[in-house]
């Protein structure tokens, strides 16, 4: 069964190096740098998961997060922030009001994330 997985972050080093590894455990995966392309591009790909940061040009994460989980067409993909920016308690308290599944924290362990994304998975596929 595929899996997609649509990455928001304008760091490119970052995005080559999760769709690299990401693709190299199964996943398909898409990766765009700005919040309203993602916005589109999360309309037109329809992701089993969303990878999403939150210091974006334009739209930022936290709003993007909002836009998507409000909009029916995207508010059952599961939304998880990944960011360095924002780490006290209250900024991922925020992210999870705002509708984010998950909330991680750069730097990350690839093997983490790759656990969390698939655990977010099955619960979708179980709800779905």
């Amino acid at each position: 069964m595929e899996r997609r997985l649509l990455m928001i972050d304008d760091d490119i080093a970052l995005g080559k190096l999760v769709q690299e590894f990401l693709t190299g455990e199964g996943w398909s995966c898409y990766w765009v740098d700005n919040g309203e392309e993602g916005y589109q591009e999360a309309l037109a790909l329809k992701p089993d998961v969303i990878l999403l940061d939150l210091n974006l040009p334009g739209v930022g994460g936290m709003e993007l997060c909002h836009r998507m989980k409000g909009d029916p067409r995207l508010s059952h993909i599961p939304v998880v922030i990944l960011t360095g920016a924002y780490k006290e308690v209250r900024d991922r308290v925020r992210g999870l009001e705002r509708g984010a599944d998950d909330y991680i924290l750069k730097p990350f362990d690839l093997d983490i994330l790759l656990a969390r994304l698939n655990s977010i998975s099955r619960v979708k596929g179980k709800v779905a």
